[in-house]
């Protein structure tokens, strides 16, 4: 079956230029052909051809695109529309007599409704991405039905001449990034779900095998999983794997954990105080001591007294399975979102922390009852929407060594993002932010990968001079490497940022050899990283080196036979107060590098030029 005309509307809260140029990619993939443009609500009214329906979807802010649209579009294509999409917000299909309404009554893949009007008719299906984020925001104490309600909540407006307060709020909201357990665990520079979802349907293929080297809270696996495709994570920390191995196979195990979260709520309310082997760390003890005394406040108490009920009641119910992973992963969010840190200067040692007014019990018994909502979604999705996931897996491996990643054949879509450049991130001081975290869970920190980065480098022979962006980077590093350099000041340290920086870049070099192994011969890396780090000072307020992030992973990538094919730059929001000055109005941009097998070697005369995005930019 062929539809005469489809129109994509594109969600409403693609507002960054770079998401719209992605969406546009995406969809227009999936159609499996260029479309047509609407660039306001008057046009998307002339192509519907019907007023009442073209008043209804939210629509971006703006004037460029709101829409796209194609003639004769046929089925497959709008069900891979409706079905995979991470940007469509609902499809209209106009036609013209009531009779061709019902022909797609039993082959559209996506909740729809019929809307009828003098001048003929429409259907309006909603895409999954869409009703998947909304369920999201859905809020209230509901644990079943939760999609259906949805549902008809989106469809509402297309129904009622007035829409309800809550399909209004539904519709319009902005936020809707943490859907499904993408929000189980607190997590710093967590991957976009839209972003993951939709570079996976521009390079995926049915039967395509994705892997996460570097998976840390699991984003890639879930994303992977709705859409189909068996996944594999791999990462050196603990609190990482536990947190992807509970994106989904807890909930295909519903029974098991209902039981678990009810075994956890009493243990909370039956703490019998008995002996632990928790211990609280000394330097945030110190910390919150000095926070409260400073600002008259009473957190210590609070937050000792109940994180060491929570180490107690995790200790007691731990054994081993996904039910204790899930328990563990609740215990560490919460202690994780109580106290937040920011890091301060260029690796000095130096933080502070900002502490959370609700309680750490209040907020795992929060994610206790999302956790039971979340396993009626999952199994709606499956039983009454015919969702098929994919098979998660998560190994404990270094991303260095393709070895340990746990695969039994090669890799189709290698999506992931590595480690922070040691020099400007401030990494170095992940054991600190998360020792309360490991304390509770009753792990000994700081002892693998990268918790701790710095001191005397491992690794030898790595020639630097080679690589002329990772030359340029390391000459600045070692240009304030003297005893003379202020560390709480200008702070480039030997030590702390010239040696991990060093070290970090023959690490990447041994990451993309690992991948040159594993990577099947069209399969392709899609690596996400900084578009570029600025180095300034903060004693001049001047911008003093700028490193340009394809560049520099371009060049290690290449020299292990991994060629870069596009990079496609993604805008990202930041609040004028996390900006470092100088430089606190500069917009802030991450890079998608798209790179395949090659036979380019480093030392040819001239790098392969990146072809920049040239679907994304026409």
């Amino acid at each position: 079956m062929t539809q005469p005309m489809a129109i994509a509307i594109i969600r409403h809260n693609t507002s960054l230029g770079g998401d719209l140029r992605l969406a546009i990619r995406e969809i227009e993939a999936l159609a499996g052909r260029p479309a047509t443009r609407l660039s306001s609500r008057g046009e998307l009214r002339d192509a519907v051809g019907n007023d009442p329906i073209a008043r209804v979807p939210e629509l971006r802010p703006g004037d460029d695109i709101v829409a796209l649209t194609w003639m004769e579009l046929d089925l497959q294509a709008l069900n891979r529309l409706l079905r995979r999409s991470a940007f469509l917000q609902e499809l209209i299909l106009p036609v013209g007599r009531f009779e061709e309404l019902r022909a797609h009554e039993e082959e559209l893949v996506a909740p729809f409704e019929q809307v009828r009007s003098l001048d003929g008719g429409a259907i309006v299906a909603l895409a999954w991405g869409y009703i998947i984020e909304s369920e999201g925001v859905l809020g209230g104490e509901r644990l079943e039905r939760r999609v259906q309600k949805t549902v008809s909540l989106l469809l509402e407006p297309y129904i009622s001449p007035k829409a309800s307060p809550n399909s209004r709020r539904l519709r319009k909201a902005k936020k809707t990034t943490l859907s499904l357990s993408h929000d189980l665990h607190i997590y710093k520079a967590k991957f976009f779900p839209r972003m993951v979802r939709a570079f996976l349907n521009i390079y995926g293929w049915k039967g395509a095998r994705i892997v996460d080297p570097f998976c840390g809270s699991g984003t890639a696996l879930l994303e992977a999983s709705l859409l189909g495709y068996d996944s594999v994570g791999v990462d050196v920390d603990p609190i990482c794997q536990m947190i992807t191995r509970t994106k989904v196979n807890p909930f295909l195990e519903r029974e098991v954990t209902l039981e678990a979260m009810d075994r956890f709520e009493a243990a909370l309310d039956e703490d019998d105080k008995t002996p632990s082997n928790f211990s609280f760390p000394d330097e945030l003890f110190r910390k919150i001591e000095r926070r409260d005394k400073k600002n008259e406040t009473s957190f210590l108490s609070e937050i000792t007294t109940e994180a060491a009920q929570l180490a107690r009641v995790v200790e007691k119910l731990s054994t081993d399975g996904l039910d204790t992973d899930l328990l563990r992963v609740i215990a560490s969010d919460a202690v994780t979102k109580k106290i937040r840190y920011r890091f301060i200067g260029v690796g000095n040692g130096k933080y502070t922390i900002e502490i959370l007014k609700q309680p750490i019990l209040d907020r795992v018994r929060e994610k206790i009852h999302r956790v039971r909502q979340l396993c009626s979604v999952f199994g709606e999705l499956q039983d009454d929407f015919g969702l098929t996931l994919g098979r998660t897996e998560v190994h404990s491996g270094d991303a260095r060594d393709a070895s340990s990643w746990g695969l039994n054949s090669s890799a189709d879509i290698i999506i992931t993002s590595p480690p922070y450049l040691p020099a400007s991130s401030g990494r170095e001081h992940y054991s600190a932010s998360r020792a309360l975290a490991f304390s509770v869970l009753g792990i000994e920190h700081g002892c693998a990968g990268y918790y701790n980065v710095g001191g005397t480098p491992s690794h030898s022979g790595f020639d630097v001079s080679a690589f002329p962006e990772a030359d340029a980077l390391m000459a600045y590093l070692m240009s304030d490497a003297s005893d003379a350099a202020d560390p709480q000041r200008d702070a480039m340290r030997f030590e702390r940022k010239a040696m991990p920086t060093l070290e970090y870049l023959e690490d990447m070099q041994s990451f993309f050899e690992a991948t040159n192994a594993v990577m099947s011969p069209s399969g392709h890396l899609l690596l996400v990283v900084a578009n570029q780090h600025t180095f300034y000072s903060h004693r001049r307020q001047v911008i003093e080196h700028v490193v340009s992030g394809p560049d520099l992973y371009g060049e290690l990538a290449q020299s292990k036979g991994i060629v870069r094919e596009d990079v496609v730059k993604m805008e990202l929001l930041k609040s004028a107060v996390s900006k470092a000055r100088p430089r606190a109005t500069e917009d802030y941009f991450e890079a998608v590098i798209v790179s395949k097998k090659g036979s380019l070697h480093h030392d040819e005369k001239k790098m392969k030029e990146p072809e920049i995005a040239n679907a994304v930019a026409q």
